[in-house]
């Protein structure tokens, strides 16, 4: 297992493949060939835990193929990039304000071979963006389009921040599956009904709801009930 791994999709650590060629270190940007196409990531020196965790889960993340480590030229193209894709973010808000449609949008990402952009919407319904799609096509010619439809949690993760709990959402740092929670978690924790409290940014409840929710079912399970008489040596 590589000892460097990189960020890619929902802030999550990907291990990669280095050819022997290439000498990596903690920190440097570098091109690596994902699903999307090329992409510009960082990388960053990976822990022998982590490095076990993978060895030994059954559902680890494909590791990324390493092309190369940026050049000046390149780093100098990832910022003309990143100024493309506030420009683009605009272009498209406009059309969807001019094809009046009840669409969000979140962020615009290109691809560092320039070959495919994605914007990224909420929508509280199905949107009809055909007219929208075929005026993007127009606006960014021979590139490939991508609109794609994702959820509050999901924009929450992109967006990024920090939580109540005064650190980075989970989301966003580590978090890669989203569970299902629902209130009864907090009742069986005691935690206080109050949407402030159990709620986090995305307006879902908190995604840590979940995360010592066994624990306490298990130790309730050699407790009395609440408000019950009990007898001890005393």
């Amino acid at each position: 297992m590589s000892k460097f791994a990189v960020r890619y999709l929902k802030n999550t650590f990907y291990p990669v493949n280095v050819p022997d060629k290439i000498k990596l270190e903690d920190g440097q940007m570098v091109i690596v060939r994902t699903e999307k196409g090329e992409e510009a990531l960082k990388v960053f020196t990976v822990n022998h835990e982590i490095a076990k965790i993978w060895d030994e889960s059954k559902s680890k993340p494909e590791p990324l193929p390493v092309i190369r480590v940026l050049s000046q030229r390149d780093l100098q193209t990832l910022d003309d990039i990143k100024k493309e894709e506030v420009t683009s973010f605009f272009k498209c808000q406009e059309l969807v304000k001019k094809h009046r449609l009840t669409m969000n949008l979140v962020q615009c990402r290109i691809t560092f071979d320039r070959r495919k952009i994605t914007f990224y919407y909420t929508a509280p319904e199905r949107v009809d963006f055909r007219a929208l799609l075929k005026d993007l096509t127009q606006v960014f010619t021979r590139v490939r389009i991508d609109l794609r439809h994702i959820g509050v949690r999901d924009e929450t993760s992109i967006l990024d921040g920090t939580g109540i709990c005064g650190r980075p959402f989970c989301c966003s740092s580590f978090l890669r599956k989203f569970a299902t929670i629902n209130v009864k978690l907090a009742k069986d924790q005691g935690m206080p009904i109050a949407p402030g409290k159990i709620s986090g940014t995305c307006g879902r409840l908190l995604c840590c709801l979940t995360y010592e929710y066994s624990n306490y079912i298990d130790a309730a399970k050699g407790m009395p009930p609440v408000g019950s008489s009990v007898m001890t040596p005393e």
